[in-house]
């Protein structure tokens, strides 16, 4: 399969571990939601490239994002550090 991914801003905490929200859809036309913690470039050379041109072009998640964080469990916002 084949897919178009974009980083939103949207941030999650899954079992401890912090989450971006990635929308995408597949080559056939597919919309989807995917959890991302880590981007390595295969490339060493511009990982810090990759890193700032992913973090310069995040956009906000559209309203269908919210109902797949609720299928998937993980839909609710981390909860506030309380000290």
């Amino acid at each position: 399969m084949k897919a178009t991914m974009e980083s939103t801003t949207r941030m999650l905490i899954v079992n401890g571990m912090n989450f971006r929200v990635w929308e995408g859809v597949s080559e056939k036309g597919i919309p989807f939601v995917a959890l991302v913690n880590r981007l390595e470039s295969a490339d060493p050379t511009v990982q810090t490239a990759l890193i700032t041109e992913t973090m310069a072009k995040q956009k906000e998640p559209e309203s269908t994002t919210q109902g797949a964080l609720d299928r998937l469990g993980v839909g609710a916002p981390p909860a506030p550090i309380v000290p």
